[in-house]
C-alpha cells in the first residue's frame, strides 16, 4: 500500500491526500503525516507500506507509528501483530507542534531544548512505539526534514515481553535506517533519547585506563558516614584496587576508596580533611590488614583479588593513584 502526494492541512479538507486528512478541520492533537497504531492482541500484518511525498503544516506528530496503542494486558496473547517493510521518504513538514496520540515523556536533559511549562515533559515531533516480541522488520526513513515547535526531535518507546501495564522503555525495536533525516537542529533519531535499529552497531566502549594505587590516604571507620560519596557500583563484587582507581580516574575524581574489600568509592582529597572524616579515622592497620584470613569476600581482601588488602568490614581504604600517560 502507498501513500503518496500527500498534502497535510489541519485546517483544510482532503485533496489528493491520505482518507485519514479528509473531513474539514482537526484538532489540535490529529497526527498527520505518517501514521498507525495497534497494539498487542490485534493480531495482523502491517507490511508494504510506503509513505512518499508528504508535505504541509500543522500536524502534530510528523510520524507516529505505534505498537502500544491501548497498552496493557490483552485477552489473546498469540494475536501478536506482524510489522514489516515499512518506509516513509521525501518528508517535509514545518509547524509540527508535537506527539498525536503519543504521551508526554522526560525529556533528558539537553541545553537549548525547550519543556512544557506545565509539566517539565516534551513532546515528541516524531516517535515511533514497538513491541519487543515483533520488532519491525525493515523500517526506513530518507530524505525527511522535519520543523516544529515540539519539545523534543525523535522518541522511540517500546513494551518488553514481561510487560503487563502501561510501562514504557525508551528502545527502538526494528531493523532498518534512517538516512538524510533532520528534525529541527537534530540529525537522524538519536536525540535525546538515544534511538538506534537492532542492527546498528553499539558503540565501543573506552578501554578503561590502567592506573595504579601511589599511596594510601587514610583508614576510616565507615559505619556512622561515608566519606567518599561517588559509589562505583558496577564493580561490586569484583573490586580491585587498580580497578576502582580506574573507575575513579573515569570519573574526574582524585581519590578511590574500598569498603568492606568490595564497596568502590570515588571523592576528592579535600573530602578526606574534613572534620567528619577526621573524626572517622582509624589505624592503617585496620584497613590493610597484616594477616588477612577472610572468612567471605566482605572481609580485608579484595574481592576481585584475594591478595590485595582492600579494607574491611566497617573499614574505609582510601588512596591515590597514577593512571598509564599521566605524568
Amino acid at each position: 500500500m502507498t501513500f503518496r502526494n500527500i498534502f497535510y492541512n489541519s485546517n483544510a479538507s482532503c485533496v489528493n491526500a491520505d482518507p485519514r486528512d479528509c473531513g474539514g478541520p482537526k484538532p489540535g492533537f490529529y497526527p498527520g503525516g505518517a501514521h498507525f497504531k495497534t497494539q498487542r492482541g490485534r493480531g495482523g500484518f502491517i507490511e508494504d507500506i510506503l509513505y512518499d511525498n508528504i508535505h504541509g503544516s500543522g500536524s502534530a506528530a510528523a510520524i507516529s507509528f505505534s505498537c502500544l496503542h491501548g497498552a496493557g494486558p490483552v485477552a489473546n496473547k498469540s494475536a501478536t501483530p506482524v510489522l514489516r517493510n515499512i518506509s516513509v521518504r521525501n518528508m517535509h513538514l514545518v509547524n509540527v507542534h508535537g506527539d498525536g496520540f503519543g504521551s508526554k515523556v522526560t525529556l533528558e536533559s539537553e541545553p537549548g531544548v525547550s519543556a512544557s511549562a506545565s509539566s517539565g515533559r516534551a513532546l515528541s515531533c516524531a516517535y515511533i512505539d514497538t513491541l519487543e516480541e515483533t520488532p519491525i522488520d525493515g523500517l526506513f526513513l530518507e530524505n525527511i526534514t522535519i520543523e516544529g515547535n515540539c519539545g523534543q526531535s525523535f522518541r522511540c518507546e517500546s513494551l518488553l515481553k514481561t510487560d503487563v501495564g502501561p510501562g514504557t522503555h525508551m528502545k527502538l525495536f526494528a531493523t532498518g535506517n534512517a538516512t538524510g533525516v533532520r528534525i529541527n537542529r537534530d540529525t537522524g533519531i538519536a536525540k535525546p533519547n538515544r534511538c538506534a535499529f537492532l542492527n546498528d552497531a553499539p558503540a565501543p566502549s573506552p578501554s578503561p585506563a590502567k592506573c595504579a594505587v601511589t599511596k594510601n590516604l587514610g583508614c576510616f571507620n565507615v559505619s556512622a558516614a561515608q566519606v567518599l560519596t561517588l559509589p562505583m557500583p558496577a564493580l561490586h563484587d569484583h573490586v580491585t584496587l587498580e580497578g576502582c582507581a580506574s573507575a575513579c580516574h573515569a570519573a574526574k575524581m582524585a581519590v578511590a576508596g574500598i569498603e568492606g574489600a568490595n564497596h568502590c568509592s570515588c571523592g576528592s582529597p579535600g573530602s578526606l580533611s574534613s572534620a567528619a572524616a577526621t573524626a572517622l579515622s582509624r589505624p592503617m592497620a585496620e584497613c590493610v590488614v597484616p594477616s588477612c584470613v577472610p572468612k567471605h569476600r566482605s572481609q580485608c581482601a579484595c574481592s576481585g583479588n584475594l591478595t590485595e588488602r582492600c579494607g574491611d568490614a566497617g573499614r574505609l581504604l582510601a588512596f591515590s593513584f597514577q593512571c598509564a600517560g599521566e605524568i
